[in-house]
């Protein structure tokens, strides 16, 4: 999940920078796609996994939930940058990645910072 959340505060950082102008819009699209295939990986990954008491089952589907709302932010932001009509926002999509930080942060906690 570390990899997860390091790869969410990447994305927001080139967001910001890209709303103030300080990131080429190709530099941006570049890290989100990279955040974007950091997530999926690590989706997969948990996919991969066959738990066999109900606690990781659970925690597998909290994980899994977590990514999937990470997901979800980063192809918002993609959509942002390359939207021709400002429909998303850059900032919809920094809104929805920083709820997935929150969550992935507590998820991590929940892990013991795994």
């Amino acid at each position: 999940m570390k990899d997860s959340s390091s790869a969410v505060a990447t994305a927001r950082l080139a967001l910001g920078l890209d709303a103030s102008g300080k990131l080429t819009m190709a530099a941006t699209a570049t890290t989100l796609d990279d955040s974007l295939k950091e997530l999926e990986t690590a989706r997969t990954s948990l996919l991969q996994l066959s738990p066999t008491v109900q606690n990781d089952r659970d925690l597998r589907r909290e994980a899994l939930a977590v990514l999937d709302e990470g997901i979800s932010g980063l192809t918002t932001a993609q959509d942002a940058v390359a939207s021709t009509d400002g429909s998303p926002t850059i900032q919809d999509g920094d809104q929805l990645l920083k709820a997935a930080a929150g969550q992935m942060s507590a998820l991590t906690a929940q892990l013991g910072g795994q």
